[in-house]
Formats: structure tokens, sequence, C-alpha cells
């Protein structure tokens, strides 16, 4: 099934805006950066990194999952897929994804909202299938990143990444890929 491109009413894009900044207590610099994220998606964590990154508040994380929880209604919504918290359901937001840039890759207002909802949804199925956290990182730009398996990642990077139309980029790989990162780490000394 085919679906046309929807761009979605100024209002909702406010008012998702106005949620992830009150929730989230994300100025618009700050979102400005959640773009600029980690070219490779991913860091491993060593001493370094570990001191550069601590766990967000409650209402941080809560922020989070509200946005990733606006994913997953917008999604049913806008093109009847069932997302479901699993790492598979990355695979659905992966084919939603082909279905926005069905036309080319996002810009203005639907790329605001989209990579908002999709790096969070993703970010949250990390945290839930491999007993992560949501985190603050340095390497992310003051922005939100995840941390699970010793590995941290950065899904509103990602999700911009994919948005903007850059090939070979995928949500399910992105969580996938975790277990096969960690098996190649070598152990710190």
């Amino acid at each position: 099934m085919s679906y046309a491109r929807r761009r979605l009413p100024s209002a909702d894009y406010k008012l998702s805006f106005a949620l992830f900044t009150r929730q989230i207590g994300c100025s618009g610099r700050v979102a400005w950066r959640l773009r600029r994220q980690s070219r490779s998606g991913f860091l491993v964590d060593d001493a370094a990194a570990l001191c550069h990154a601590r766990p967000m508040t409650a209402a941080d994380q809560e922020g989070l999952r509200e946005l990733a929880a606006q994913c997953m209604a917008l999604v049913a919504a806008d093109f009847g897929r069932h997302l479901d918290w699993s790492v598979a359901s990355l695979s659905e937001l992966d084919e939603v994804c082909a279905e926005l840039l069905a036309d080319g890759p996002l810009q203005g207002e639907r790329l605001d909202l989209w990579w908002k909802l999709i790096g969070a949804y993703t970010g949250e199925v990390i945290v839930r299938a491999y007993d992560g956290q949501w985190i603050t990182h340095e390497q992310a730009g003051g922005a939100y990143a995840v941390q699970a398996l010793t590995v941290t990642g950065f899904p509103f990077a990602l999700a911009n990444r994919i948005l903007t139309g850059e090939p070979y980029k995928s949500l399910a790989s992105f969580a996938r890929t975790l277990p096969a990162i960690i098996e190649r780490t070598p152990p710190a000394d």
C-alpha cells in the first residue's frame, strides 16, 4: 500500500516542539545540536567517554518516552503501522522513513517533527531491549544518547541522517548491531 506524502499542520509541529522543549528542557540551540551528533551513530565507551556521560533525570527520560509514544500514535494514524517497542518494530519504522522520503529528503517543519519522534522511539527501543539508559553525552553536543551494553548510541543523529536522505542507514540495523559491537570490542585493561 502506498501512502501519499503528508504535510503535518503547523499546529501539530508546534505542539510537538512545545512538548519536546518543555518536557525535556531542550532549547532551540540544543535541538539544533541534536542533528550534529556522531557520524558513526555509536561510540564504544571507555574511561574518557564515560567521564563525559551522565544519566538523565527522571523528568528528561519521561519526556523522551512521551515523544516515543507520540511517534507510535502518529505512525499508526498516518501509515497504519503498529510499533510495539521491539527491535523488530524498527524495521517497520525504516519502512515509514522510506515512505516519508518518497518525495525527497525531509526539510523544515516535517524534518523537525519526525527526527525528534523517530530518534526518541529508536532510543527507547534500545533502552528497553538492552536494559540501557538515556544519557547526555559530550559527543552528542548537549543532546541525548543511549547507553546499553557498554556502548553509547546516538539515535537522534541517525534519525536525522536517514530523514535527510543519507543512503544505507537503518534504524533496525542500528539496534541489531549492538551485540556484535560488544563481541568485537577488546576488553579494557
